[in-house]
């Protein structure tokens, strides 16, 4: 677990680094991330001198969506109590909605468009 934080580290700060080097032009804003890799950390890097009201505005509605909610807030819940309830409801949701179903390539091929 902790080679995956030192990995997601590195990634943000190597991200850091090129912002840094390159630049950016304007008011452009750069989300990374590393959502499903084991550390779910985003991180936004911003030109110097463009975060004003109405870009932070902006950036508040980015959001990461989870395929599930998370479990109400219970104040005396453990980490690993949490993270029992995130993933027996992630396997749930996995159960209740297969996959849809690719149809074959000659369907593909000769079907109706």
């Amino acid at each position: 677990m902790l080679a995956a934080w030192l990995r997601a580290l590195r990634f943000h700060q190597a991200v850091a680094t090129e912002v840094a080097v390159q630049g950016l032009p304007g008011r452009v804003a750069v989300i990374s991330g590393t959502v499903d890799m084991g550390t779910e950390a985003a991180m936004v890097h911003l030109a110097k001198g463009a975060l004003t009201d109405d870009v932070f505005g902006s950036l508040a509605a980015v959001s990461l969506q989870r395929k599930v909610p998370l479990p109400a807030y219970d104040p005396n819940a453990t980490g690993s109590a949490i993270r029992r309830k995130v993933v027996a409801a992630e396997t749930e949701l996995a159960e209740a909605s297969p996959p849809p179903r690719k149809p074959g390539f000659f369907a593909r091929l000769f079907g109706r468009r």
